[in-house]
């Protein structure tokens, strides 16, 4: 009995994991293929800065109600008929080229893929043991990974070559391949109601003083990360005086870095200790940003922007492994919309104040500064796990 359910749960995962990679590879051209399109239209900056606020608003709004949500239908059915909702509005954007109308569709559509998004969340603690459940998000972030590097080179060669309908129809065919899919789930699971959840499991306030070590994490790393990814621009271009070829093999290499990250979080030593390289990875990180006071030339900087991919992909690795291990099923839907509420937020506010540290102490000052507060995090962090340790706490 033990082994055929451990059977249909690997069979369930790789399903899933299959059907969130085609579909989010869809999204994925279509992000940055309308991000193009607009600004290609428009001639305006502004109208492709928007298009990124109108996909992340639909998050913004959702995050503190999505743990008190009811939904009926088991998960199987929930998530085909997600996939298959999320085609209509493609097929909309098919007949009318219209730049309002495509902020009102994806903000729809962004509204849908969030919802399934934290209920596969909820799906995966379902049918995942807690030992299994490192191993199983290590694999689901190297696929994301893979997605975010590759589809927006794949999205951007296609609208070059055939423009953005295109884009359209290879997203219709991809969420109705992904529901495909997800209807050979086995099982039907159904998602938990609000009232199964444990304390602060449905009230936002309780679900971040429960989580308030990862949370807060999080929000750091996402906020430094989102400063040093603009002020690294600043650096690319004022400093080193690179080309866009340049520019983009170094945003490569740190991809890859975070694809590289992603599996070996996914190794025996890794999955054992963890807690303690998260720590470890996060003052490596800030001793990577102090070194750019040295002025790095291109070859240089393209080494500690892949290792920089390794280490901050373990980091968030832990971070995401925790939240699930610490939660129960009808808890992990409210807490994931927190944690990737807290990340996106994050990442969006830190572009603003990177630019203002820039104007205020100049690219190479702003870099190294914030290498300075991960490398004094990552020393808080070590300390207290010690203490936690040393009083036999978890």
């Amino acid at each position: 009995m033990a082994r055929t359910q451990t059977t249909q749960s690997t069979h369930n995962f790789i399903l899933l994991l299959l059907a969130d990679f085609i579909s989010s590879f869809g999204s994925g051209m279509s992000n940055v293929a309308l991000t193009l399109f607009i600004y290609g239209n428009t001639k305006n900056l502004m109208s492709s800065a928007l298009f990124a606020v109108v996909t992340l608003l639909p998050e913004l709004l959702l995050a503190p109600f999505l743990g008190k949500m009811k939904f009926h239908g088991s998960f199987r059915f929930i998530f085909a008929l997600g996939e298959f909702l999320c085609v209509i509005p493609m097929c909309i954007l098919l007949f009318i080229d219209n730049v309002l109308l495509i902020y009102l569709v994806f903000f729809l559509y962004s509204a849908i893929f969030f919802i399934l998004e934290c209920l596969r969340a909820e799906y995966l603690k379902r049918i995942t043991k807690d030992e299994d459940m490192q191993k199983r998000q290590s694999a689901s972030r190297t696929v994301n990974i893979l997605v975010t590097v590759v589809s927006p080179l794949v999205g951007a060669a296609i609208l070059t070559s055939f423009g953005v309908k295109s884009i359209y129809i290879l997203d219709i065919v991809s969420y109705i391949l992904a529901a495909l899919i997800i209807l050979f789930l086995k099982g039907m699971e159904k998602p938990s109601p609000p009232e199964m959840t444990r304390t602060g499991g449905t009230d936002i306030i309780g679900s971040i003083r429960k989580n308030k070590e990862l949370f807060t994490g999080c929000l750091i790393l996402c906020f430094v990360g989102g400063a040093v990814s603009i002020l690294t621009l600043e650096y690319i271009y004022k400093v080193l005086h690179a080309d866009a070829m340049q520019y983009s093999m170094l945003m490569s290499a740190m991809a890859f870095g975070g694809l590289v990250g992603s599996i070996i979080g996914g190794m025996p030593f890794t999955q054992i200790h963890l807690r303690k390289v998260s720590f470890i990875c996060t003052m490596m990180m800030g001793g990577l940003l102090l070194a750019v006071v040295l002025k790095p030339v291109f070859g240089m900087l393209l080494v500690i922007l892949l290792f920089s991919g390794i280490l901050s992909a373990l980091v968030m690795l832990y971070y995401s492994v925790e939240l699930f291990n610490r939660s129960v099923e009808g808890e992990i839907r409210g807490q994931y919309a927190i944690f990737q509420n807290i990340s996106d937020a994050s990442s969006l506010v830190s572009k603003p104040f990177g630019g203002m540290l820039n104007q205020l102490a100049g690219c190479v000052r702003a870099i190294s500064s914030l290498g300075i507060v991960f490398l004094l995090f990552g020393m808080y962090s070590f300390m207290k796990n010690i203490e936690f340790n040393e009083n036999g706490e978890h």
